[in-house]
């Protein structure tokens, strides 16, 4: 148990005619050993715990990250509770992330504006394994919680492919020769079904881990189409909307795409 006097020191002033505001700083130490259903209860309610402390602390704390503004303002334009690093260089997932969880008074900065440049191997063989696998080495590595998403495209005539390795499909690294290959992968199909899976998971430095998924099914296009997102967007199919996700703006692909649907979700884990 730590006591930390908050206030600015007043000269010619005794310390016991110091008024002002005692914080108090307790932490706790939990031990493995548990049973495992009250050792998630536990987790659980360490999650819980963090989100409410970060909520009542407001803009001029930010849980104590690096990086606070004085102003404690977030991208939403109103008080910034939390900091995030994103486990990514992307600027197309960095906006989307911005849009959606600045509403929460959260805000995502890229890895590179802490002057790190890590690419975690992605060995993991599900979406989930990849994302925990990249925001706990941002997060050892910052020593801030962050923040990764694993997202790919599913196309049921192809099993699934190409799946978690939708950003390496075929071997080349470039948007438009995945998505040409795929539209060659499917001529002769008898189904274009496809979805889009997400799997966000931050991980936090007092070793909480917060997960959420989302999904958005689709078809895929016979031509690209848009200018718009990026990956396979241009090829990617919303039938209740006629368009694809390259021809949305980013407020109508925010409210359907399965990065906003998992985002939301994590939103709202965050709050409890």
């Amino acid at each position: 148990f730590d006591r930390i006097d908050t206030t600015p020191r007043k000269q010619g002033v005794k310390d016991h005619e110091q008024g002002g505001t005692i914080l108090c700083v307790i932490t706790i130490t939990l031990f493995s050993g548990l049973p495992q259903k009250q050792s998630r209860r536990i987790t659980r309610a360490r999650t819980g715990f963090y989100g409410r402390r970060a909520a009542r602390a407001g803009g001029a704390v930010r849980q104590g990250l690096p990086g606070a503004d004085s102003e404690g303002k977030g991208h939403s334009g109103g008080g910034t509770v939390m900091k995030f690093v994103l486990a990514s260089h992307n600027q197309g997932k960095l906006a989307e992330m911005q849009r959606i969880l600045g509403q929460l008074g959260v805000e995502v900065v890229l890895q590179s504006e802490l002057g790190l440049a890590l690419e975690p191997e992605e060995t993991g063989t599900t979406f989930e394994e990849n994302s925990l696998l990249k925001a706990k080495a941002v997060m050892e590595a910052s020593g801030m919680p962050a923040i990764a998403d694993d997202s790919g495209l599913c196309v049921d005539a192809l099993n699934g492919a190409p799946g978690v390795y939708s950003a390496r499909y075929g071997g080349l690294d470039d948007d438009v020769a995945r998505y040409r290959l795929l539209l060659e992968n499917l001529r002769g199909a008898g189904t274009r079904a496809a979805h889009f899976h997400t799997s966000v998971v931050c991980c936090f430095p007092n070793g909480n881990v917060l997960e959420a998924e989302g999904d958005c099914h689709g078809t895929i296009a016979y031509a690209p189409q848009g200018e718009n997102g990026f990956g396979y967007d241009p090829v990617f199919f919303v039938p209740e909307l006629r368009k694809t996700f390259a021809q949305l703006t980013p407020e109508e692909k925010n409210a359907i795409s399965h990065r906003g649907v998992a985002l939301r979700a994590f939103g709202e884990k965050l709050k409890e």
